[in-house]
């Protein structure tokens, strides 16, 4: 799915592509009210990665970063989660979990651990 489309989506379509993404869990799929919860922050959050150009020089912190990826995310590219490293004067480094591009779905534990150790 194009980012770009997220307000011209129909809610129905909108719905269908954060499915595709693996972010929403089959046992909302008849839940009317929690998708009129989420839909204007998932849109939002849509619209912030739509926008964001990347063209000013990174505010870099001095923290390190821990960017992680789904092994089977189509949306997002290893090479572009590296792009993280420049905004951080500490350590980088990138953890590949099992799962789609809503990791907390399918790596929770893992997740939990990485926050853990840090």
């Amino acid at each position: 799915y194009t980012l770009s489309l997220h307000d011209a989506l129909p809610i129905s379509a909108f719905l269908q592509a954060v499915k595709d993404l693996g972010g929403w869990p089959p046992d909302l799929e008849e839940s009317d009210e929690m998708w009129a919860l989420l839909e204007p922050a998932l849109r939002a959050d849509f619209q912030m990665m739509e926008k964001y150009t990347g063209t000013c020089p990174p505010k870099r912190i001095t923290v390190p970063i821990t960017a992680l990826a789904g092994s089977d995310d189509r949306e997002i590219s290893l090479d572009g989660l590296e792009g993280w490293a420049g905004h951080t004067t500490a350590k980088f480094n990138v953890q590949v979990l099992p799962g789609e591009h809503f990791l907390s779905r399918s790596s929770t534990g893992e997740i939990m651990e990485l926050i853990k150790c840090a």
